[in-house]
């Protein structure tokens, strides 16, 4: 079994970079996550996102959930390749200035563009 552990780790590795880049390509070539301001190496753990990044990724973010109302947060992570930690700032932020409007608790939670945050 222990033969295995490699080959099924280095499939699950290529198989997570096909998905990124189907999903990045979906997004207009948009990097994803840490990579979102086209830096092509991570952050160091711990670091803060620029500004510039930062508001890529609240601009993805709200175009998503203009796109796609009522999704919750690992749909909307799904769509951008994301995990939670990385939006729940950004969403806060767009919260706070009622660009973005929610129903539900903690799991449940859903989010809406309010008439400020959409695009129409």
């Amino acid at each position: 079994m222990k033969e295995l552990e490699p080959l099924v780790a280095a499939f699950a590795n290529k198989l997570s970079a096909l998905l990124q880049r189907h999903v990045n390509e979906a997004l207009g070539g948009t990097r994803a996550s840490h990579t979102a301001a086209g830096n092509s190496k991570p952050r160091a753990t711990g670091g803060k996102r620029s500004a510039v990044e930062m508001e890529q990724l609240r601009t993805r973010l709200l175009r998503v959930i203009d796109d796609n109302p009522g999704r919750r947060t690992e749909q909307i992570n799904a769509t951008l390749g994301t995990t939670t930690k990385d939006i729940a700032l950004p969403l806060r932020q767009l919260i706070a200035e009622k660009l973005v409007k929610t129903e539900g608790e903690r799991r449940g939670t859903r989010y809406f563009t309010t008439s400020k945050g959409s695009k129409a």
